[in-house]
């Protein structure tokens, strides 16, 4: 895959073997870089990677991988592999986060404004 994020999930192998590549959130990393698995030193120059090494690791059938949510990571299948994933815990994702927290604050600054315009009449 290319970077991706999304929230908690736990990965498992059941045969074969997948290889990753984990950055730590706050990079908020364009979900849409590609992972140049044979060219890191290419992707080091990209402005999100400048300072930091994605983390990588190989995953053999029968461990399981935890990522946390919003680390961005890309994996792929080592040859012949099969697995799956469960997300756990808050599915929904960073932007509808942000969406629905400005839309709550939002509702706050308008039920404001309309408190101190009924004080205003009075």
């Amino acid at each position: 895959t290319d970077y991706h994020y999304h929230s908690n999930a736990y990965n498992v192998v059941a045969y074969g073997a997948k290889e990753w590549l984990l950055l730590p959130p706050s990079l908020n990393l364009d979900t849409n870089m590609r992972a140049e698995w044979h060219s890191l030193p290419k992707m080091r120059r990209d402005s999100y990677m400048k300072h930091y090494d994605p983390i990588r690791c190989v995953q053999y059938a029968g461990e399981v991988l935890f990522v946390p949510s919003y680390w961005p990571h890309a994996v792929r299948n080592l040859g012949v592999a099969l697995g799956t994933a469960m997300e756990v815990g808050d599915t929904r994702g960073r932007k509808e986060r942000a969406t629905s927290q400005q839309h709550s604050q939002k509702k706050a600054k308008r039920k404001s404004r309309s408190a101190k315009r009924r004080r205003k009449k009075k």
